[in-house]
């Protein structure tokens, strides 16, 4: 996460968005949390707010660009995470098909939304198709041996 923020999502705020990106962290979420998600937001040069104590805030004149990775690549899929994509894809597909059956029991149609389920569902193939079609094997091959 910390990589995506710091070569991704803050240099695309600062570009597109905003100039100010300011964060909440709660002591909510435990002691440890708290305490890993202030080191990381520290880290990428976010300070206590001057107008909220309970906000962190990061300009983007404070946001160092030389410490952004601009050649960072993702490094591919291993087979644990395309397991994970393809069972999220196949719950999705069967959820639509629950809402299918509730709307056919309901008013006799379900406007063609099994058929979506269905196409939904045929995406859990497709996703290790994309990988071996777009060159992604050997990465995939190489880290699901690891």
């Amino acid at each position: 996460m910390s990589n995506a923020l710091k070569n991704t999502i803050l240099p695309y705020i600062f570009d597109y968005l905003r100039e100010v990106q300011y964060i909440s962290i709660s002591e909510s979420i435990g002691k440890v949390n708290y305490n890993n998600s202030l080191k990381v937001a520290s880290n990428l040069g976010f300070s206590p707010s001057k107008t909220d104590e309970t906000q962190l805030e990061l300009s983007n004149t404070d946001f160092e660009l030389k410490n952004v990775d601009l050649f960072y690549q993702n490094k591919g899929l291993n087979e644990s995470r395309v397991n994970i994509l393809r069972q999220k894809v196949n719950y999705a597909s069967k959820l639509l098909m629950q809402v299918s059956d509730e709307l056919n029991m309901a008013f006799d149609s379900d406007d063609n939304l099994s058929d979506i389920a269905r196409e939904v569902y045929s995406f859990t193939t497709k996703i290790e198709d994309l990988m071996f079609n777009n060159d992604q094997s050997d990465a995939y091959n190489t880290k699901s041996s690891n």
